[in-house]
């Protein structure tokens, strides 16, 4: 391990030295689009399909999706809890990614991450569930409010709209409609097109923080979903879809640029990513948001071949390479000096960062042993549980097992 993180250090020199003015490494990342293709692999059953992605390969040779649905069903049975009629992810008191001040609350990014989830699971109950509690606490434009309080007055203390919600949820949908069909191809037209009317700024093509708010002087970087894009665009024959991924990427380069190559990127941050105002906590750190983002730009690269994507994901990979698979720290300045966060509430565990971590290697290293490690420690019980983490730990095993795959599915017009 002590010769794995030298090599990265000194491919994180290699980069650094290398950024353009955009703080983009293209001539020094390779493109492996061109030079090896989509990975063939033999017909083995107990083998992972590889091409399952157009690039990169999962970080398993065989065969994990009893081992992803057994963590998928644990999860669920830990934080899926009926309310209203429906199906939430509920935040219990004590736990370090939750509000003491609204115990067992539930916010809508956890109906999200549970959508996707018991979509590529196949769960249609729970998926069902999850999608009726949406509609029992949606804003007039038929979002999700973010913050609900079953047992509050009033219920809706968080009011409008999260856009990476808006976002997960049509991309759920349109994953459940490949599933199941008839209504689910309505509700995810209905939904996507809800995203680009509302959570979409048409002037400068970014994303909003939610479907009433958001400018250039307030982006959540992990809003950012351009592989979600990529498919939507597809789905729909709106190719302007891709100006919101050109504009992201060129956005990421600034804040290479200012990270030193890293890859990492604040939680909030303004268009040219060098002014965080303060929203929540560590607003201007790689932390509890910002931890996404190599997820996000990771499936785009796989599912996609994006340049660009690629290059992040190879910049965060060796970043954490470097750093290595048990030493990842609870967050980050964006230059990668470890934060040594010991918030209690509000907050998230070192599994968030390893977790989303590990996605950024199916697309952004062909380092065997780094890769094996990096889906070790993601497989592994982790030491502390919470509401955020958890599910981000099984989205990333659905990904880097191999068994997240694009939707393909036209919608009507």
């Amino acid at each position: 391990r002590g010769g794995l993180r030298a090599s990265g250090a000194a491919t994180m020199r290699w980069i650094i030295d290398g950024l353009d003015d955009e703080g983009h490494a293209a001539a020094l990342v390779t493109d492996r689009r061109r030079e090896d293709g989509p990975l063939q692999r033999d017909n083995n059953s107990s083998r992972v399909n590889s091409t399952v992605y157009k690039c990169g390969k999962p970080l398993v040779d065989t065969d994990r999706s009893d081992f992803v649905k057994e963590e998928y069903e644990a999860w669920k049975k830990q934080w899926v809890k009926e309310v209203d009629g429906g199906l939430c992810i509920m935040r219990p008191p004590g736990d370090v990614s939750g509000n003491p001040q609204h115990e067992n609350d539930c916010v809508s990014e956890g109906n999200g991450y549970g959508m996707i989830l018991s979509a590529y699971m196949k769960d249609q109950e729970t998926f069902d569930g999850l999608w009726k509690f949406w509609q029992s606490y949606k804003d007039e434009k038929g979002n999700m409010n973010w913050q609900i309080d079953p047992k509050g007055s009033g219920h809706i203390i968080g009011k409008g709209s999260a856009t990476d919600v808006d976002e997960d949820g049509a991309l759920a949908l349109l994953v459940a409609a490949e599933h199941w069909g008839g209504d689910y191809k309505t509700l995810a037209k209905e939904q996507i097109e809800r995203v680009w009317d509302n959570d979409i700024d048409k002037d400068k093509w970014l994303w909003k923080a939610g479907d009433g708010w958001g400018d250039c002087a307030t982006l959540d970087v992990s809003y950012f979903a351009p592989a979600w894009y990529g498919t939507f665009a597809k789905a729909t024959g709106n190719q302007d879809w891709g100006k919101v991924s050109d504009f992201g990427f060129n956005f990421l380069g600034k804040c290479n640029k200012i990270s030193n190559g890293t890859g990492l990127t604040p939680q909030w941050t303004n268009c040219a990513c060098d002014k965080s105002l303060a929203i929540g906590k560590y607003s201007d750190k790689y932390w509890c948001d910002a931890s996404r983002v190599p997820w996000r730009v990771a499936v785009h690269a796989a599912w996609h071949c994006d340049e660009g994507a690629q290059r992040q994901a190879e910049m965060l990979a060796t970043f954490f390479g470097s750093v290595g698979a048990d030493k990842v720290q609870n967050g980050y300045t964006i230059d990668g000096t470890p934060l040594h966060t010991t918030d209690t509430h509000n907050a998230c565990t070192e599994n968030c960062f390893v977790t989303m971590a590990a996605t950024a290697f199916v697309v952004g290293s062909t380092d065997e042993e780094a890769r094996a490690g990096f889906w070790a420690e993601s497989a592994k019980k982790p030491a502390k549980s919470c509401y955020y983490c958890d599910a981000l730990r099984v989205l990333s095993l659905l990904f880097t097992s191999g068994l997240m795959h694009e939707p393909t599915l036209s919608l009507p017009d």
